[in-house]
């Protein structure tokens, strides 16, 4: 078994931050159906780089020497954040009508996970989920994301990972996984 080193991505290393936008754009939702090959999950967004430097989100990597192989975005400040508005509103609105108490006030958002295409089946994403979950759960109540609602990888792998559904909407369902009360 190859061992990957997870860690917070280092902004000040220009080739780490490529090689996040380079898995993005692999990833991509339209990259993807052009080769019909969505069978390991899409992303449906890009991140622009600014994100990245403005401290609105936490990135984690899985690296493996010096190549990242995948990694994973969590919105911390969702301030001046165009792209995700929509996901961002949708999430925030749904958890205040309809989520159980615990989770309300003490959640982070799941912003995006991507493993390089030379890295898939090889248990990145679940290293780099099992990462963060630890890293966060003594902090937050619960993490929270949005799903394409065509997006069957994505969504068994989050069932697997323990997140449950919160709300569907026509194109994107909502899942959150909570964390035991310490």
């Amino acid at each position: 078994m190859t061992l990957y080193k997870i860690e917070s991505l280092d902004t000040s290393k220009t080739s780490d931050v490529l090689a996040v936008l380079e898995i993005q754009m692999e990833n991509h939702k339209e990259v993807l159906i052009s080769g019909t090959d969505t069978k390991n999950g899409y992303l449906t967004f890009l991140s622009p780089p600014s994100y990245f430097f403005d401290g609105n989100i936490t990135c984690f990597v899985a690296k493996q020497e010096e190549n990242i192989a995948g990694y994973v975005m969590l919105v911390v400040n969702d301030e001046d954040m165009a792209l995700y508005n929509r996901t961002i509103s949708e999430i925030r609105a749904k958890i205040q009508s309809d989520a159980p108490q615990e989770i309300k006030n003490y959640y982070v958002i799941l912003a995006q996970v991507a493993v390089a295409k030379t890295y898939h089946g090889k248990g990145i994403a679940k290293a780099l989920y099992e990462h963060v979950l630890e890293k966060i759960s003594g902090s937050y109540s619960a993490i929270v994301t949005m799903i394409g609602i065509c997006n069957n990888h994505s969504t068994a792998f989050h069932a697997k990972m323990g997140f449950e559904t919160l709300h569907t909407y026509m194109d994107c369902r909502i899942v959150a996984k909570k964390f035991k009360s310490k």
